[in-house]
C-alpha cells in the first residue's frame, strides 16, 4: 500500500518508538546520550520530566527551568516533548490544575451554544481541534507556544457567537 521506502521508515521509527518505550518503562538507561534514536532522546526525558515532576510535586521547579534541571538530572540539553509533563514539572499539582482548567474552559465554550444543526457542526469540528491539539501536546512541547491559546479562543468566540444569535 505504500512504496518501499515510506514503509521502511515506518517500521524503522516504529521499531525506535518501541525501544523508547522499553527505556520508559525498565529503568534502564544508555550511559551516553550521544547515540540515543530520536524516541529513545524523548522516552529519557518524558522519564526525566516525571521523575523530576514528582520530586517537586507541590510547586514545580519554575518557568523557563525544566531545560536546566532535565540537562542536570539526564545530561540531554531539552525540554520534556510533552506538554502535559512539562507544565507538571513547571507547576507541579498547580500545573496539573490549570491544564483541567483549560479543558474545563474549551468545553463549556463548545457546549454552551444551542442545540441548531449549524453549531452541532461547529461544535464538532472544534472537538476535533481541540483533541488533536491533547494529542499533540503528548509529543510537543507547546508550553511555551501561544498556538496552545488558539482552541480556547476558537471556543469562547464561538460561544459568544452563538449567545449574540439568540
Amino acid at each position: 500500500w505504500a512504496p518501499p521506502s515510506v514503509s521502511e521508515y515506518l517500521g524503522r521509527r516504529f521499531a525506535e518508538v518501541w525501544d523508547g518505550l522499553i527505556i520508559l518503562v525498565s529503568g534502564n538507561s544508555a550511559s551516553s546520550a550521544e547515540h540515543l534514536s530520536s524516541a529513545e532522546t524523548r522516552a529519557l526525558l518524558a522519564k526525566a520530566a516525571l521523575t523530576l515532576a514528582l520530586q517537586n510535586w507541590t510547586v514545580g521547579v519554575g518557568a523557563y527551568q525544566t531545560d536546566r534541571v532535565i540537562f542536570e538530572y539526564v545530561g540531554i540539553d531539552n525540554v520534556a516533548h510533552n506538554t502535559y509533563l512539562e507544565l507538571f514539572l513547571i507547576g507541579g499539582i498547580w500545573g496539573i490544575l490549570s491544564v483541567l482548567c483549560y479543558v474545563v474552559i474549551v468545553l463549556r465554550g463548545l457546549w454552551g451554544g444551542g442545540n441548531c444543526q449549524f453549531v452541532a457542526v461547529q461544535r464538532n469540528t472544534l472537538l476535533t481541534l481541540t483533541l488533536a491539539f491533547a494529542f499533540a501536546g503528548m509529543f510537543l512541547s507547546l508550553t511555551y507556544n501561544s498556538i496552545i491559546w488558539l482552541p480556547i479562543a476558537i471556543a469562547l468566540a464561538t460561544r459568544e457567537w452563538v449567545r449574540g444569535r439568540r
